[in-house]
């Protein structure tokens, strides 16, 4: 047998020497990574920053986080599953109620979209679409418009009636230059032709006027013309208004379509605009239909205009969809065309949906400024009718936009005549969730699929865009997951690692919180994050911003612990008198009750040991889990609430199929007492497979050995005492191994070959 000597370097930490993207030989997937570390190439090793935790609550699940900056100020808003949108002020820190009466519905997660010195806009599908100036939150675009209930207009000259003249007006809101949709015409006057004098009466017709327009917007037609043209303005107070231009002088045409935002799930800012999109289903309460009535009345249904322009299908009459063009809020009652086909019925149930294949965007000025609030209905692509699911997910490509659907992506740019066209890109599956895309800042999407499981990484290479999973070490982790969770995932892009969170179920099958996946780009290795478990994320101050299920926010990698800022020093950690299958108590502590609600508590030595759990519900001395114990804890559990285990995980790395046996070495600071326990785990299962070994803390330098096979690696390093600083300086990391090679001229009993290395 021949030797060759092979040799994993791994960072000096002491002396300062870049050995870290440098294995000399051996043929590693990415190198040995280390977890929870900043990318350093000297140094010591040190434990993970905490997730520090406010000191206000929404009482509710947070369904969503933005950061959003206007003109040199920064706001934060927070919305939970009350239906409540919150604005987050860190500095207080303090929760303000700025508007309430949303849904409540479980998937009815809120999605952003903000562009430079434009307002922020949000949605859920469901409910009318939000915008934030700054100071108040109101509807995206008005849905009413002006109309006229009698006659209005009136010719004043006195001289010879020749021609006829009709008007149309909108109302105006000079701040935006938000318009809504034109009114009805007004009676038809007949006056002198190409100078008439016409009187429009306004104050007896229009009695209901939104409060935030400044102006109604006039448009006229010409002599028995029947297109309008824009005449003038007028502040919203005025009674009346004479109307004398000459028809020569009417040049600008009126708006064919003014529609505000429509109601879809995902909102996404790209190519300078704003563009909305996705499916949701609503389907609360039944109806009453009649045959051949326009007429639809809901019992229990909570409608709301947001419906406006969607569809219903009635069951029973699945083969009709008919469109929504009005509803009336107070009487739950909604009008259709074409008039209901089926057979009439009361107790009905329904559903109310969007054209599930159509992103839309808004309108541009001239100049090319975004009218956040202008969407006309034309203004849409159309993607492909070949999978069921609909659009998916909307991301921002480098000049052009990408539409996800669950199998495909297409991406939308103008064409020559400047209008947006929808090309299917190369790439072998979509999205099943819109808020797991991020993008990073080169121009990169991040997106989680269901249909080809895994993470998956756009880039652009020579004009075409070519798509990488780069999930595949957390593939058998992924492949643990219900798959039908995965539409909840959402991620956030920070500090150049990809955060993504997944819900996770117990082994009955009971959700019991998120898991989170870090991908670090410049390491190219994956994490699991040991942090709170998150509902909702954003980032604030460059930094995570997470919000849980029970309304807390926590600001990511800040602090000692996670969440436990709120408890004194003196709470934070103790020893148990008793415990029950989901109890922990302890006598000696005073905490006030709820305090504790959201945290985890570690049981870091005794009885149950290395066991992690959330707290549902605390009184000032017994803490509930959400999961019962493995092992109940008892008067000899030591436990941490918030702790941070000083956890250390080596990335997984890849050889050939060998018999290993490895040799650890460590050198860290001598300390009077404690051990780190050694876990190691191979094929991507982060289950301890073949071992735990101790290293003594009280030595400066200890060794252990492991023995293992398997194509796939990992170590866990774990601190028993979460209270001490615990420093490595060094790791070498000893091998030797056998494999079966192919040795040219040899017989079969000659290929096998021992290999050593440091």
């Amino acid at each position: 047998m021949n030797e060759k000597p092979q040799r994993v370097k791994i960072t000096n930490w002491t002396g300062g020497e870049n050995l870290w993207d440098n294995p000399v030989n051996i043929q590693l997937e990415d190198a040995l990574r280390c977890r929870n570390q900043e990318y350093r190439t000297s140094g010591s090793l040190e434990p993970r920053k905490g997730n520090s935790r406010y000191n206000c609550c929404a009482e509710n699940e947070i369904l969503g986080i933005k950061e959003f900056k206007l003109h040199g100020d920064t706001f934060y808003i927070v919305i939970d599953k009350s239906g409540e949108i919150n604005l987050f002020d860190p500095s207080g820190p303090t929760l303000t109620s700025l508007d309430t009466g949303n849904s409540t519905l479980d998937y009815s997660y809120w999605t952003f979209a903000v562009l430079n010195d434009c307002y922020l806009v949000m949605t859920n599908g469901i409910d009318r679409p939000k915008l934030y100036d700054g100071n108040e939150i109101r509807d995206c675009g008005e849905i009413e418009f002006p109309v006229f209930i009698g006659n209005c207009l009136k010719n004043v000259t006195g001289t010879p009636q020749e021609v006829g003249y009709s008007v149309k007006i909108s109302f105006y809101d000079e701040d935006t230059e938000y318009e809504t949709s034109l009114s009805n015409p007004t009676n038809v006057v007949q006056s002198e032709r190409d100078t008439p004098a016409l009187t429009l009466g306004i104050g007896s017709q229009i009695t209901t006027i939104p409060s935030r327009f400044t102006h109604y917007r006039i448009y006229r037609t010409r002599g028995d013309g029947e297109t309008y043209y824009y005449e003038k303005q007028v502040i919203i107070s005025t009674i009346s208004v004479i109307l004398t231009a000459n028809d020569s002088d009417l040049e600008e045409l009126a708006p064919d379509d003014l529609a505000p935002m429509p109601s879809m799930p995902y909102v996404c800012a790209s190519q300078g605009m704003l563009w909305c999109g996705g499916y949701v289903e609503y389907e609360e309460g039944d109806v009453t239909v009649v045959n051949g009535d326009t007429a639809i009345v809901g019992s229990g249904t909570g409608w709301t205009k947001a419906i406006i322009g969607k569809y219903i299908v009635i069951d029973g009459d699945e083969a009709n969809k008919y469109v929504i063009y009005d509803v009336d809020v107070s009487a739950q009652t909604l009008r259709t065309n074409p008039e209901y086909k089926g057979s009439g019925a009361s107790g009905k149930s329904y559903k109310i949906f969007p054209d599930k294949w159509r992103a839309y965007h808004c309108e541009k000025t001239v100049v090319g400024f975004p009218m956040i609030e202008q969407w006309p209905s034309d203004h849409f692509v159309e993607v492909k009718y070949n999978e069921d699911a609909g659009m998916t997910g909307i991301g921002d490509l480098e000049g052009s936009t990408a539409l996800f659907t669950d199998r495909s992506i297409y991406q939308s740019a103008p064409d020559n005549d400047g209008y947006q066209v929808a090309r299917k890109l190369k790439s072998p599956t979509g999205t099943c969730s819109h808020r797991s895309i991020a993008k990073d800042g080169l121009g990169n999407l991040f997106f989680l699929s269901k249909y080809k499981l895994g993470v998956w990484l756009s880039s652009l290479d020579g004009g075409d865009y070519k798509f990488v999973n780069i999930g595949l070490p957390i593939l058998p982790r992924l492949q643990e997951l219900e798959l039908d969770k995965l539409q909840y995932a959402h991620a956030e892009f920070v500090n150049e690692k990809y955060h993504l969170w997944m819900a996770t179920t117990d082994a009955v099958g009971t959700e019991i919180g998120e898991v989170c996946y870090v991908y670090d780009t410049r390491m190219k290795a994956w994490i699991e994050s040991e942090g709170p478990q998150a509902t909702s994320s954003g980032s604030i101050d460059g930094e995570l911003l997470i919000g849980d299920e029970y309304g807390y926010l926590y600001k990511g990698n800040t602090g000692t612990n996670d969440g436990a800022n709120l408890l004194t020093e003196g709470e934070r950690t103790g020893t148990a008198t008793s415990g029950g299958n989901s109890t922990l108590s302890d006598t000696g502590q005073s905490w006030t009750p709820t305090e504790c609600k959201g945290l985890y508590v570690n049981i870091v030595s005794g009885t149950g040991i290395g066991q992690r759990r959330k707290i549902s519900a605390n009184t000032s001395a017994q803490l509930t889990v959400t999961v019962v114990w493995t092992t109940n804890p008892d008067a000899t559990s030591v436990y941490a609430i918030g702790a941070i285990r000083f956890l250390r995980r080596f990335g997984w790395f890849t050889l050939a199929e060998p018999i290993r046996t490895w040799e650890l070495a460590i050198h860290q600071e001598v300390q009077t007492d404690g051990t780190v326990s050694v876990k190691a785990y191979k094929n991507y299962d982060t289950d301890t497979t073949l071992f735990t070994e101790s290293i003594d803390l009280t030595k400066g330098i200890d060794r252990i050995k492991l023995s293992m096979q398997g194509p796939t690696i990992a170590f866990d390093l774990v601190q028993d005492n979460v209270d001490v600083e615990f420093k490595i300086y060094a790791f070498i990391l000893m091998m030797n191994q056998i494999l079966n090679e192919n040795i040219i001229g040899a017989i079969p009993s000659q290929q096998q070959e021992a290999q050593s290395g440091t």
